[in-house]
């Protein structure tokens, strides 16, 4: 309890370790592979509501960081990002940017979430959705998260969005 949680890399490591990370320097990420790591880490709660908890337990968890997936994946396909968490504002950066190229199921479903979370900050903590009472049909929000995944890394490959 008395060591940092945050330390310098040791010498000794090596390609055996698995219980610990190195962030930054050379194990730096880009925002591609943060999203990704999101989007994984997500399924893996949704996972884990399926067989382990009532999904209600773990829904906050869950949404925010698939609601996060696409703020990063916005700012990764954006050839220059604003510091913002406004999800409006990255979907028209990206609009003006890519034009015509975004299919209409994308941006209805981007729309979705910036009208119920424009800013990162209803499943961050415990505020009621905008909306007031909402169903989420998990089934359907991973559904949908796979294909948004699907059509932002076409984009950052260079094979448009959602077509």
């Amino acid at each position: 309890m008395h060591t940092p949680v945050f330390q310098e890399v040791p010498d000794e490591i090596d390609e055996t370790w698995q219980h610990a990370v190195v962030v930054g320097g050379m194990a730096s990420r880009n925002l591609p592979q943060v999203a990704r790591a999101y989007k994984t880490a997500a399924d893996e709660l949704l996972k884990q509501a399926f067989s382990q908890y009532e999904p209600h337990e773990i829904d906050y968890p869950i949404i925010f960081l698939y609601r996060h997936t696409i703020e990063v994946y916005l700012k990764a396909m954006l050839k220059a990002p604003p510091e913002t968490h406004d999800l409006g504002r990255l979907i028209e950066l990206l609009e003006q940017q890519v034009g015509t190229k975004i299919a209409a199921w994308v941006k209805d479903r981007l729309w979705d979430f910036q009208r119920m979370d424009r800013h990162s900050d209803v499943f961050r903590y415990a505020d009621p959705p905008p909306d007031g009472e909402l169903w989420i049909d998990f089934q359907q929000l991973k559904a949908v998260m796979d294909r948004l995944v699907e059509a932002f890394e076409k984009q950052i490959t260079g094979r448009g969005v959602g077509r």
